[in-house]
This record gives C-alpha cells, sequence and structure tokens, in this order.
C-alpha cells in the first residue's frame, strides 16, 4: 500500500514557477531598505524618497519597501551617462 502511495505521489508533482521580471535569478536577492541605502551609497531618506517618486526601483509590501539587489545594480548602469566611466559588472 505504501508504494502504491508514493508512485501516486510521485506523478503529481509541479515544476516551480518562474516568478515574473528578474525575480526568477537564483542570486537575486531581496534588500531592506538600510541595505539597499548602502549597496548605493546614498542616505535611507533618499532612497525612500525616491522610491515614493517611483524614480529606483522597489517592491512595496504594505507599508514596507524592499528592494532586489539586481535591479538596483540595472537602474544604477542605465543612470551612467559617460563613456569616461563605464560601469562596470
Amino acid at each position: 500500500m505504501i508504494k502504491q502511495e508514493e508512485t501516486e505521489t510521485s506523478g503529481n508533482e509541479n515544476p516551480p514557477r518562474a516568478l515574473p521580471g528578474n525575480v526568477d535569478r537564483a542570486d537575486d536577492v531581496l534588500l531592506l531598505p538600510t541595505e539597499a541605502a548602502e549597496h548605493l551609497r546614498i542616505s535611507v531618506a533618499t532612497l525612500l524618497r525616491l522610491s515614493r517618486n517611483e524614480e529606483i526601483p522597489g517592491v512595496r509590501v504594505g507599508k514596507l519597501w524592499r528592494y532586489h539587489k539586481s535591479s538596483l545594480d540595472e537602474w544604477v548602469r542605465s543612470k551612467v551617462n559617460s563613456f569616461r566611466h563605464p560601469c562596470r559588472k
């Protein structure tokens, strides 16, 4: 009886679903505002102001803000305008 139950459940396994956007990356890290501000080397107040004005990519969960590290890195790269100082990976 146990073997029959095992075979029934083994066929019902669903593959993991990919998350929308850049979230499906295995190396993507979700940062707190203090961590994101430190990563960007700006103040937390500036980060939250940019978030409220939708000038920086962030995710609002209730009253709390969270930031995907890869999205912040891409945002910084998109803001670099100089050929003399290209942003490096």
